[in-house]
């Protein structure tokens, strides 16, 4: 045999093992893919008809929500949190740009709970939230039912046993009956966007204009200004030069400062510094603030402040200050959380009741207000008493309902 022979023998021999090779790998291949997608539509199908159960069952909990009584609200809401938080869970496994609105529809129903007062204008609310996400189930009944008759594929590129391309189910699974934006709106909690100072409906300010306020506020030529942007969180015109950073918000008002200065002298008190800071929230806008909590330090004086509405304190809306002592200058101010929080349609109950015996013995009552604020997930107003206790400032937050004290702060 020739060694020509010998090698054309020999690379025959090596083209028919690769051919054999690939052969092999494609089977293994087209297996395992298939297998892929097996799985796969299963993991879907399974999620779709466990979101399917979760609507039902939110719609159930939000009709029972509806007509729950005061001492049985919580244990309502609870069960509607549980449902939503497990549809959420399913609709991870989703695209969710494709399921926007069920994805809306979940944040609305978890925002609506949250804030759940048990007025006769949320009970009904309530309804309307049960009998979309009834729609939504029913809907997706009839999704699941037409992916199992053949109508729908699980995969996005149809099945590998058909030679058809089916149309994906994600495609059709979204729902809407034309009322999600009134509907989804109705729901969210009262906030700043209805009624607050920042989004009082007036028209955004310019860039140039802002940069002019904050410019005033850091005591600094506009001109030197190096990082402007715009928060999308809330609107805010953001500018910051070295150490120095603003936010100024879109209807002129000063949101955000962080002005470091020298402090080297304490030239006045942490009264004076307080009435100061007084003075300085009512220039920008920021009226009926009451300074709640206080922290004074060799040279500069912080304060928290928290507005009062309609004769409640709004606790979760509170307002951040601090003051040098040298020059009576604000060197940083956050307000970010009463831009979010400020709300001025809370009703406190009729009268103040006497909350003495509720409170630990030898606590001295300092002073008493209604407020709102946050009791684990959820807003409440309880009455707030400002205590001297053990040698110890100390905030009682009690429910004016059950007269029991449900949250206590250190001052």
């Amino acid at each position: 045999m020739t060694v020509k022979r010998r090698i054309f023998i020999r690379v025959i021999s090596y083209f028919v093992a690769l051919c054999m090779i690939f052969a092999v790998s494609g089977i293994f291949s087209q297996r395992a893919k298939a297998g892929y997608e097996e799985t796969l539509g299963k993991v879907r199908m399974t999620n779709l008809g466990s979101m399917c159960e979760y609507f039902r069952d939110i719609s159930a909990g939000l009709r029972l929500l509806a007509v729950s009584a005061d001492s049985s609200v919580a244990e309502s809401i609870s069960y509607v949190e549980a449902r939503v938080m497990g549809a959420k869970g399913c609709l991870n496994g989703f695209n969710a740009k494709k399921m926007k609105n069920i994805g809306d529809f979940l944040d609305a129903a978890t925002n609506f709970t949250q804030n759940f007062s048990g007025t006769s204008e949320k009970r009904k609310i309530a309804i309307y939230l049960s009998e979309y996400a009834q729609e939504v189930y029913f809907h997706l009944n009839d999704v699941s039912a037409a992916i199992l008759n053949g109508a729908y594929s699980l995969t996005e590129y149809g099945s590998i046993y058909r030679n058809d391309e089916l149309p994906y189910f994600e495609d059709f699974v979204d729902y809407s009956n034309g009322n999600e934006k009134e509907l989804f709106k109705a729901a969210a909690p009262a906030s700043a966007i209805d009624n607050g100072p920042y989004f009082d409906k007036k028209e955004d300010i310019s860039e140039e204009e802002a940069m002019n306020i904050a410019s005033r506020a850091a005591g600094i030529d506009a001109a030197l200004w190096r990082d402007n942007s715009r928060n999308s969180s809330h609107g805010a015109y953001s500018f910051s030069h070295g150490d120095i950073a603003v936010e100024v918000s879109k209807s002129g008002m000063l949101c955000r400062l962080i002005n470091p200065r020298p402090c080297k002298t304490a030239e006045i008190s942490v009264d004076e510094a307080e009435k100061t800071a007084e003075e300085y929230l009512v220039n920008l806008g920021y009226k009926n603030a009451v300074a709640v909590k206080r922290e004074n330090s060799e040279f500069t004086a912080s304060f928290l402040f928290y507005p009062e509405a309609n004769d409640v304190l709004l606790m979760t809306a509170p307002i951040e200050i601090e003051i040098c002592k040298a020059s009576g200058a604000t060197v940083f101010l956050n307000a970010c959380e009463y831009i979010k929080n400020f709300r001025n349609n809370i009703v406190p109950p009729e009268k103040m009741p006497d909350i003495k015996p509720v409170l630990p013995e030898n606590a001295v009552l300092h002073q008493t207000f209604f407020c709102l604020t946050k009791i684990g997930k959820e807003e409440k107003i309880c009455v707030l008493a400002m205590c001297r206790y053990d040698n110890y400032n100390f905030y009682f937050y009690i429910d004016p309902h059950s007269m029991r004290i449900v949250k206590t702060e250190n001052a």
